[in-house]
Formats: structure tokens, sequence, C-alpha cells
């Protein structure tokens, strides 16, 4: 094998190497910021709904109240969306 080909091979086996470990390293940097981000939205989520049945629970009436039959047509709903290339039912 020719010098020129074995320093061609050589160069682009060490950048490979350093591409995988920088986005190895990229990748572990990132994923808490996506956690994060993602468990905030669902903390706040969690929140409004528990405001919006408060009312029916204090009252009793969370098992056939209008937060029931809201949430009952919420799961009936075909919202048509697409999350990461997936149909969302």
């Amino acid at each position: 094998m020719r010098l020129g080909l074995k320093l061609f091979l050589g160069f682009f086996l060490i950048l490979g190497l350093a591409a995988f470990f920088v986005m190895r390293v990229f990748v572990n940097e990132v994923k808490p910021g996506v956690r994060q981000a993602m468990e905030s939205t669902l903390v706040d989520a969690a929140n409004v709904l528990a405001e919006i049945a408060s009312s029916e629970l204090v009252a009793g009436t969370l098992a056939d109240g209008s937060f029931a039959r809201n949430v009952a047509s919420a799961q009936q709903r075909d919202p048509k969306a697409r999350v990461w290339r997936f149909r969302k039912n």
C-alpha cells in the first residue's frame, strides 16, 4: 500500500474517532436539558389539571362532573398530530 493512501486512511480514521467522541460528549450534555424541559412541561400540565379539578374534588362531584365529561371527550378526540414521525392518536 502506498504511503499517501496510508496517510489518507489514517487521517480519516482519526477524524472519525474524534467525531465519535465529540458527538458522544454532546449527546451526554444535551440529554439532561431535554429531560428537564420535558419534565417542566409535564409539571405545568399537571398543575393546571389539578387546579381545574380541585373545585369539583372539594364538592365531591369529580367522578360525574364537568371535569370528568371534559376528560372523556378529550380522550375521544383525534388530534391528527405527528410526533417524531409517529401519528399521535
